[in-house]
């Protein structure tokens, strides 16, 4: 990993756990908890929709009266999960997409009209930075919540002071 990557990281590592706090979200992650914190921020319900999507397609996050996030229905829960954090990356971290493919986007979705759809991005590649952050997102969310799992259980009294170390942790990574 190259120096400015490294600095990169450590910058959304500092963010991730920021924005946790702000949102007070702690381990273990509740997605219907953090689904509420994202709605009450944004102004607009956020839905999860397991949909059968195109094979080179994980996952999207489709904004426009509502946020939606569709995620591959023909996968793994583990990676169902993933892909859930990947795109809520993407929202938290407000991207927006350079084009919105209307023609791809009504084959994948007869029924959505183009006209209403103001963002789509789609987990199917990484190499633009936004796609990158999002996956930094996802993988240290991912991190976060699996190493505070396996060291303290959710009863533990500890579990908030040892989320706030490890996140302390990740963004020196």
């Amino acid at each position: 990993m190259e120096p400015k990557d490294r600095q990169h990281r450590r910058k959304l590592a500092r963010w991730c756990r920021a924005e946790l706090e702000r949102l007070d979200v702690h381990p273990p992650l509740d997605f219907e908890q953090l689904r509420q914190a994202i709605e009450k921020r944004r102004g607009k319900p956020l839905k999860f929709v397991a949909y059968p999507l195109r094979t080179d397609v994980f996952g999207l996050w489709l904004s426009y009266d509502e946020d939606w996030i569709l995620y591959q229905s023909a996968t793994i829960p583990p990676h169902q999960r993933t892909i859930l954090l990947h795109e809520l990356g993407h929202v938290l971290l407000e991207h927006t997409s350079d084009e919105v493919d209307r023609e791809a986007l009504q084959t994948i979705f007869p029924a959505v009209p183009a006209s209403f759809i103001q963002a789509v991005l789609r987990r199917s590649c990484y190499d633009d930075a936004h796609e990158h952050e999002a996956e930094v997102f996802a993988d240290m969310i991912g991190q976060w919540d699996q190493r505070v799992m396996r060291v303290a259980p959710p009863s533990d009294a500890t579990v908030r002071e040892f989320d706030k170390a490890l996140l302390g942790e990740l963004a020196i990574r």
